[in-house]
Order: C-alpha cells, then sequence, then structure tokens
C-alpha cells in the first residue's frame, strides 16, 4: 500500500506528466493549447499541495505528517485547512466542479480527435487509478478518527495565503475556462 505522501505525489505527478505528453502527442494545436493548459492548472494546484504539506509540518512541529494515516486529525485541529487541501486533491483526481476535471477533458478530446484511442483509453484507466489514492486522504482526513487531544494550529499568512488563491483558482477556471482559451 502507498502511504508515504512523498511517494504518493512523486507516482502522481509522472502520472500528470503523462497527461501534458498526450496533449503534445495529439500533434494539433488543439493538443497543444491543451497540455498548455494542464501544465497551468497543474502548477497552479501542485503549488496548493505543497503550500497544504509545509503547513500540516510547521502547524505539528513535534509531529512530522509523513503518511497517510498522520492525516487523521487535520480536520478536527483546522477544517479550513483541511478542505483547502481535499479541494486541491480533488482538482488533481479530475473530479468534475474543479478545473482539473476541465484540463483533463480538454486533453482527452484532444487526442480522440487525433485518433490516440489506445492512449486515450490507457490515460483513463491510470486517471480512474489515481482517483482511488486521492480519495483515500480524503477518506482519512474526514471519516478516520484517532482519539487524541485536538488542538488548533494556526497557518502562517503566506501559506494562508496561497492556499486560499490556489482554491480560488481552480474553482474560478472551472466556472469560467474561456480565461484559459485566451
Amino acid at each position: 500500500k502507498l502511504r508515504i505522501l512523498k511517494r504518493l505525489f512523486a507516482y502522481s505527478s509522472v502520472g500528470h506528466m503523462g497527461y501534458i505528453l498526450l496533449g503534445i502527442a495529439a500533434s494539433e494545436i488543439e493538443g497543444l493549447h491543451a497540455a498548455i493548459i494542464y501544465l497551468v492548472i497543474y502548477i497552479i494546484t501542485g503549488l496548493g499541495i505543497w503550500s497544504f504539506i509545509v503547513s500540516l509540518n510547521r502547524c505539528n512541529s513535534s509531529i512530522k505528517i509523513f503518511t497517510l494515516a498522520d492525516f487523521s486529525l487535520i480536520n478536527q485541529s483546522n477544517p479550513l485547512l483541511a478542505y483547502s487541501g481535499i479541494l486541491l486533491l480533488l482538482s488533481l483526481a479530475g473530479i468534475p466542479p474543479l478545473s482539473g476535471f476541465y484540463t483533463k477533458f480538454c486533453v482527452f478530446i484532444a487526442a480522440a480527435n487525433s485518433s490516440l484511442f489506445v492512449y486515450s483509453f490507457f490515460i483513463l484507466v491510470i486517471s480512474v487509478v489515481s482517483t482511488y489514492y486521492y480519495l483515500r486522504i480524503l477518506k482519512t482526513l474526514y471519516f478516520e478518527t484517532k482519539v487524541m487531544r485536538v488542538n488548533f494550529y494556526p497557518i502562517s499568512k503566506e501559506i494562508a495565503l496561497t492556499l486560499s488563491l490556489s482554491s480560488s483558482i481552480l474553482v474560478f477556471l472551472f466556472a469560467n475556462p474561456n480565461f484559459l482559451w485566451l
């Protein structure tokens, strides 16, 4: 089982680069544009995810968060931080109300229009598998509880700004995708 967060996000980044390469392999302007949009959204989401992880380690200076089991108290200690992290993870997974879904859909359509059906199917299956791992983090955050004393851990202003901006941008760009096609 994949329990170490660094390894989880390392494998995740390899999969996301596969989406970008699939957009480039489409060999059309639509595919290249979809790959660039995917890269921009992935950078925003990655910045938010790593800010989330850094804030966890900074908040709990005595307890370092390295595994999925360490996430179980975050919802109780800082619910807004947990919500921001879940919003970013769901965007990485490509869940529809977020811009991660829109960018994956654009790459998938560009690949299908270029007759890359086998690769499109393969990337779709990989997406389903990666969504399982992201939803496992959601399950750990919200549905697994440990009996421990819970303290509210504040986060720094810079990390709070990064988390809120990246989360807001992901929702805004899904609601207004025309900004992505400039």
